[in-house]
């Protein structure tokens, strides 16, 4: 039976599924077209009566892309109600953001429509304007588009709001005078107009054109009053031949006094492009001002720049020192100048040394990281190194250093510039060392013991907050029975935590045979310094380790434990019968406690043990001396020398002893100590007696000259030098006796001489040569150390005899020139009639060589006195 729909049945079911299914989605685009449509203009009519009733953005919840494709509606709509709907619903940025992203790539994916670019005039012009200007420089069609609009705009500034729109961004002048070639009057206008905006625009057409007004506009934006249009101007400025004299000079002038940074930087930047040799201003034609933006501008890649930096770097003002040193580090001006120091120019390492200085004031130092890397320096450069990281640098360059300076060679590390690199450099890490700083210190505190300078250096600058770091280092000193620096050592101990050495400190006291004598005694002297209460009985019962002098050192000390019951402690000592104890506690008495145990000390007077007399006689004497001055003839030799020197300390004892000396009735042995108590006053009284009574011919000759040999001071052996003049052989002799005796302190003494007048100095030379100074001085001539041998060639200097210049003469051809130095200038002190007899003498002297530069010593004297 046919039927309408029987045809149906010969079509295939899968075309029939096909079918259908497109007919289903049409019908559903149309349902979603027909329902988006009815909500849009819903929306529509909502955002419409909002803005008119409320002024108020009504947004719709479509998306853009949707509103996108019912354009012309929304045009239609906007063009009837006045309201702009692009612009309620947030059409704007999509749109302007199109048309910006086109116009700033140089082929776009995609172009924009006439439409858009007609919509956007129309409803945003003010945001649109600019882009749509950038993209008519590349696009025709829209040029025309912005043409037609600008002419049909109505507006008699319409150009300005073009200009506006721009906010000042950059735009190729040249593209855009092509563009808007009919409006160039309007362009020139525009140079006038009060917003910057507008100004730059007119800018950077005007200086693509040719025109004189062109000119005039680029000319007169030189000194606008808007750093970007400055700025623009410098960039886009382009001098005849016969301007680039005067444009130099501007730009030199705009560095100097424009007050904008980035202004300045343009000017610098044309200047160094355009003019690759401009010469900066001098230094002094500025003032601190201008020169402060010179200093900023500066181009590290001219020398000049970096000799006028160096300029800047010594001024008082300590921004433009900082400008200029930040500069030359950048640069590596520092860095070159580090590695140029040379010690044997003198004049240069001071020159280097100042400036380097006025940069590490500024806290600009990186060229020292140099120290860490494996890059060769001279020892002139460490030197300087040294000197600046005692106050500045970074914490973990002293170490660096320190290592740098292990490295050297025996030799350069004991030169002076070596002394001068390892002190300077260990007072640095143990102020502001990193750890590791610090330990190399403590490490080199232990293996350099007897280096007093070293010592001192680390130890007086150890602070208390890094003590544990050297802790272990000073206690094995304090053990170390051969150390000298016991003083500073013990004053070091006083100063640190309690907690990190009074256990240690203990134990060392209180460890027989474990430790050595002298470590006890130091442990029991820091222990009562630092006034350490907890364990005095045991530090007390301690105290026979001492001698007695050492034990009336504490005395002032255990002051600070008379609160904490000292004199009890001391009650029950003085009762007990330990000799060498009650010896220890009687020297060691605090002076406010002498009256309280007054009778005690002196039934000690005559207490069995010599040492008991010894410490009685030294606390009493000020108060009993009559019963002191007795032990004088004490049976114990010690009793009767410590009384004597005593005496020695007041001036009707020391006529007591000077009586006892001249007494024929008087044995030897208190004779002998009579002599020690008088060279113990240490005066020119003492020293006139003991060289009268050595002239005498006593039977106690020896212990005259043993007495006297005990003098330390000038003072005290001028009278014995003076007596050399004209004195006999045989006093001479014993004169002489006394002189050796005293080894270095009397050495010491006759080299201080040297300084006075005419004739004791020439007695005290005399007395150098007799006593073997000057052949000693002499061997020290071939030493391999050059800083030896020109302190050796400064002694013979100074000493002036015949043989102190027979080893001058030697030193004239020393290797370093240093030494040779010295030893000419000494030479040039010989030319009166002395200097050539005592070269003539030298001619003659049984050594080759001595005769060799004698006779050329001479014949240069002879030479330069004919000059």
């Amino acid at each position: 039976m046919n039927t309408p729909f029987s045809f149906l049945q010969e079509i295939p079911m899968w075309l029939l599924v096909v079918d259908a299914s497109v007919v289903a989605i049409l019908l559903l685009m149309i349902i979603v077209t027909l329902i988006t449509f009815l909500r849009l203009r819903k929306s529509i009519r909502q955002a419409v009566e909002s803005w008119h009733r409320y002024r108020e953005k009504r947004p719709c919840r479509l998306s853009v892309a949707v509103l996108e494709l019912f354009g012309r509606t929304l045009e239609k709509r906007s063009m009837e109600s006045g309201v702009n709907l692009f612009q309620i619903f947030g059409l704007e940025k999509r749109m302007i953001g199109r048309i910006s992203v086109e116009g700033k790539q140089k082929a776009p994916h995609k172009r924009v429509s006439r439409t858009d670019i007609r919509r956007a005039l129309a409803f945003f012009p003010d945001q649109a304007l600019f882009p749509i200007f950038l993209l008519a420089q590349k696009r025709r069609k829209v040029a025309l588009e912005l043409e037609s609009w600008l002419e049909g705009a109505g507006e008699l500034f319409v150009l300005r709001r073009l200009a506006i729109s721009s906010g000042g961004t950059d735009f190729d002048g040249k593209q855009a005078l092509r563009l808007l070639e009919s409006h160039t009057e309007e362009i020139w206008a525009l140079a006038e107009d009060p917003d910057y905006r507008a100004r730059l625009f007119a800018l950077r057409i005007a200086a693509a054109g040719h025109q004189e007004q062109d000119r005039l506009v680029v000319h007169k934006a030189f000194s606008d009053e808007h750093p970007e249009i400055r700025i623009a101007t410098i960039r886009l400025y382009i001098p005849e031949e016969e301007e680039r004299d005067a444009f130099y000079k501007h730009l030199i002038e705009v560095m100097k006094e424009d007050p904008n940074h980035q202004v300045r930087i343009t000017a610098s930047g044309r200047l160094y492009k355009e003019f690759p040799d401009a010469k900066l201003p001098e230094a002094e034609t500025l003032n601190t001002i201008e020169a402060i933006r010179i200093a900023e501008l500066l181009n590290p890649d001219r020398s000049e720049d970096q000799n006028l930096a160096f300029k800047f770097l010594l001024s008082d003002d300590p921004e433009l020192s900082l400008i200029a040193a930040r500069f030359l580090d950048a640069c590596g001006a520092f860095s070159r100048l580090f590695m140029a120091a040379d010690s044997g120019d003198e004049d240069g390492m001071r020159r280097i040394e100042k400036l380097l200085r006025k940069g590490a004031i500024s806290h600009c130092f990186g060229y020292l990281n140099v120290l860490s890397q494996q890059t060769p320096l001279s020892t002139a450069s460490l030197v300087l190194a040294s000197r600046l990281l005692l106050r500045e640098g970074a914490r973990p360059l002293i170490g660096a250093l320190l290592k740098r300076f292990s490295a050297l060679p025996k030799e350069k590390q004991q030169s002076s510039e070596g002394r001068e690199i390892v002190l300077n450099t260990l007072e640095a890490a143990t102020k502001r060392g990193d750890e590791e700083a610090m330990k190399m210190a403590a490490h080199m505190l232990l293996t350099h013991p007897y280096d007093e300078a070293l010592q001192r250096t680390i130890i007086e600058n150890i602070s208390r907050s890094y003590a544990d770091l050297f802790i272990e280092a000073l206690l094995e000193l304090l053990k170390n029975p051969d150390y000298q620096e016991e003083a500073l050592l013990i004053s070091k101990f006083a100063e640190l935590p309690a907690d990190l050495s009074v256990h240690a400190l203990l134990d060392l006291v209180r460890l027989p045979g474990e430790v050595p004598l002298i470590g006890r005694k130091r442990a029991i002297k820091v222990l009562l310094r630092k006034g350490e209460r907890a364990g005095i009985q045991g530090i007390l019962e301690e105290m026979p380790l001492m001698e007695l002098n050492e034990a009336a050192e504490c005395a002032g000390w255990l002051e600070q434990f008379i609160p904490t019951g000292l004199e009890e402690r001391l009650a029950a000592i003085f009762s007990c019968n330990d000799g060498p104890l009650r010896a220890r506690m009687i020297a060691a008495i605090p002076s406010s406690l002498i009256k309280r145990f007054n009778e005690a000390i002196t039934e000690a007077l005559d207490d069995p043990d010599p040492e008991v007399r010894k410490a009685a006689a030294i606390a009493l004497f000020d108060q009993k001396k009559k019963k002191v001055m007795a032990l004088l003839h004490d049976p114990v030799p010690q009793v009767r020398e410590t009384v004597a020197a005593l005496a020695g300390r007041t001036i009707t004892s020391l006529e007591e002893l000077k009586e006892l000396v001249m007494d024929p009735n008087e044995v030897a042995s208190v004779k002998q100590a009579a002599l020690k108590g008088i060279a113990s006053a240490g005066d020119k009284e003492a020293a006139d007696f003991l060289l009268a009574v050595l002239e005498k011919e006593l039977e106690i000759e020896e212990e005259i000259i043993d007495a006297a040999a005990g003098f330390d001071k000038g003072s005290e052996f001028e009278p014995f030098v003076r007596r050399l003049e004209t004195a006999p052989d045989d006093l001479r002799e014993k004169i002489l006796k006394v002189l050796i005796a005293s080894g270095e302190r009397g050495e010491a003494a006759l080299l201080s001489l040297l300084e006075e007048p005419v004739p004791l100095r020439d007695s005290a030379a005399a007395a150098l040569e007799a006593i073997g100074t000057v052949e000693r001085t002499m061997r020290r001539l071939s030493a391999r150390n050059p800083d030896i041998r020109l302190e050796a060639a400064q002694l013979l200097s100074r000493i002036g005899t015949n043989g102190a210049y027979r080893g001058i003469v030697l030193a004239v051809k020393d290797p370093s020139e240093k030494v040779r130095v010295e030893a000419t200038k000494a030479l040039q002190a010989l030319k009166d009639q002395r200097g050539l007899t005592v070269l003539e003498h030298l001619t003659r002297d049984p050594v080759p060589r001595v005769r060799r530069y004698a006779r050329w010593a001479k014949e240069r004297l002879k030479a330069e006195a004919l000059n």
